[in-house]
Formats: C-alpha cells, structure tokens, sequence
C-alpha cells in the first residue's frame, strides 16, 4: 500500500493507492492544526488502517542538503525527516516538488478534473506547463519524448527576476522590494502568491497615499475585495501572473497546454474574483507575430481538482520513478 501525501505551506492531503486503482480515503487538513507531519500520518492512518505503507510526498518544502525538508515561508512545525518517518514505520519511497508531482499529472489529464478557460489549439507533440499561486509560485514542464512517455522538468517556479510592462507595475515592483527590506531582486513569487498578497497590498496603499487596513494574509486581503485598494491589488496580481505565464510559456515552448492551478487560483475562483481577461491579456503583449499567434491559440485550463498532485504521484508511481528530489 502506498500514501499520496501533497504538503503545501497552509495544507496538507493524504490519500490511498495499491499502485494499481485510484485514490482512495482522500482528505484535507490545516497544516497549523497538527504539532508535525508525522501526527497526521498517524492519525490518517489510525482511521483508514492501511497497514504497511509506503510514503510517496509531494512538498513545496526544499531539501536542506541532508535529505531533510524544511519550509522557508510557513509553520516552523514543517520538516519533512525520511529517517524520522522511517522509523516511525513511514518508510518514503519518493519526495518530489509539488508542482513536478502536478505536472505528471497533466500527462494523462482527465478533462473532468479542470475548467477549460480557452480552447484553443494545441501545437501537436510540444511540452505543456503548469503554474500558478499557492502560499507560494509554482511552475513545471511536462515535456513528451517519444513512444507516448513524458519528462517532467522541474524548476525554481516563481524565483526569476519579475517583470514589468507598465510603470504603475514597475513603481509597485520597486515598493514591494522595500517593503520586503531583505536585499533580495523582487521575483514573480513576491507579487502573485498567497504570502506576497498582503505586502503587495500595502504597496498600493503607498502608491495611491491611502492608510492601509490591517491585512496581514491573503485571507483577509480576498474578504475585503471591496475595499478600493484590494481591487487594484487583485487587478495588479492579475497582471503579474499574466506576465510570469507568458515568460514561461515562451521560455519552455510550452504551446502544448497552459494548467493553472494552486490554492490561490481556486480560492479566487470560488470568490469570483478571478480575473482570466487581464491574465489573457498580459499572457500576449505584442510580441513577434509568429510568437503572438501562438500564444493567442494556446489552450487554458484551471485545474479544480484539489488532490492533482497526488494522482501527478500516482502517475510518477506507475512509470516505475523512484525520485528524491524536492
């Protein structure tokens, strides 16, 4: 028996394979709720009774240099030990990068599993990306080789140098970068991901000389979408998505397929505050015609499935790759 596990920065979800069916007993938890990882393995497991288990995880955590995980922008509880878990009966079989884990799963894609935004026209044989915004910025490639298999390329998602087009979005890069205040270049995942929501907030609120309201997480920035300084905050998130896909379509070649997918992405769907125009819009800019024709037919879809990184495992499980790398 095998253990699905996807543990992003706020949540973490757990589900049943043989290696062979679906996923079964498939549930969500609050990460903040449990004093470790390993107590929710225990209680999962105490509930569903799997007997014997392997550990397949899919984390947004990164590998420190000893093969233990450990989160850079969530709850100190978040390390991910496989010689803990081995000994407590947990033995790992792989961890991989949640967006890798998700990729896989968009090479054999259920349509039944994600909204279809653009049709468009899918360039035959060419890789296919998956992006978006959680507690941070994911991205991956899934890239086809020949005789129906795939490779998956995993990358430092939302960690390049951020993008500008207007000088609205060059003054709000510049005043996200001193609020931040740690020296870093400003990068993608500081403006569209759930821990940069509110810092990008209050860079508007400075920009339009306006007294910031106390929102201290995405939470309470998207349940104050009324509020003025909100809705130019969404609209900017929305650019800079848009600009970060079309660097990463264009960048991997991937006219294959757009997925768009994170807890952000479907927190601000569920809201109707979703805005896929202006993402659309700054996804295609004005580049070489040949480029924007492409760009124009590349086909969209949101993910809804919440456990997609767990079947990206279940298919990573089934192609026989054993993979610990994060």
């Amino acid at each position: 028996m095998r253990i699905l596990c996807d543990i992003g920065g706020t949540h973490a979800r757990l589900g049943l394979t043989d290696g062979s069916g679906p996923i079964a007993a498939a549930e969500k938890f609050r990460a903040a709720e449990f004093p470790s990882f390993i107590a929710i393995v225990e209680g999962y497991c105490a509930r569903h009774k799997p007997g014997p288990a392997e550990l397949l995880i899919a984390t947004a955590a990164r590998d420190r240099g000893d093969g233990v995980h450990v989160f850079s922008h969530s709850n100190d509880w978040q390390v991910i030990d496989p010689a803990a878990l081995a000994a407590a009966g947990f033995p790992v079989r792989c961890i991989v990068n949640d967006f890798y884990a998700a990729a896989w799963a968009i090479t054999a894609f259920d349509p039944g599993l994600g909204d279809v935004l653009r049709e468009g026209m899918p360039g035959p044989g060419l890789p296919r990306v998956i992006l978006g915004p959680g507690t941070g910025l994911g991205l991956a490639y899934a890239l086809p080789l020949p005789q129906g298999e795939w490779h998956v390329n995993m990358t430092f998602g939302g960690h390049m140098l951020a993008a500008t087009l207007t000088d609205e979005q060059h003054l709000i890069r510049d005043l996200v970068g001193r609020l931040r205040g740690d020296g870093h270049t400003v990068a993608p995942e500081h403006l569209v991901s759930g821990k940069g929501l509110p810092v990008l907030y209050r860079a508007v609120c400075m920009m339009e000389g306006a007294e910031a309201h106390d929102l201290r997480s995405a939470e309470d920035v998207l349940s104050n979408a009324e509020d003025r300084g909100v809705r130019t905050t969404l609209r900017l998130m929305h650019e800079f998505l848009g600009l970060f896909a079309h660097d990463a379509v264009i960048s991997g070649h991937a006219f294959g397929g757009l997925y768009l997918d994170g807890g952000m992405i479907q927190r601000l769907r569920e809201r109707g505050l979703f805005d896929i125009r202006t993402v659309l819009d700054f996804m295609t800019l004005n580049p070489a015609p040949v480029v924007k024709e492409r760009l124009e037919h590349l086909p969209v879809t949101a993910i809804t499935d919440p456990f997609v990184a767990m079947r990206g495992l279940l298919e990573l499980d089934r192609a026989g790759i054993r993979k610990v790398a994060a």
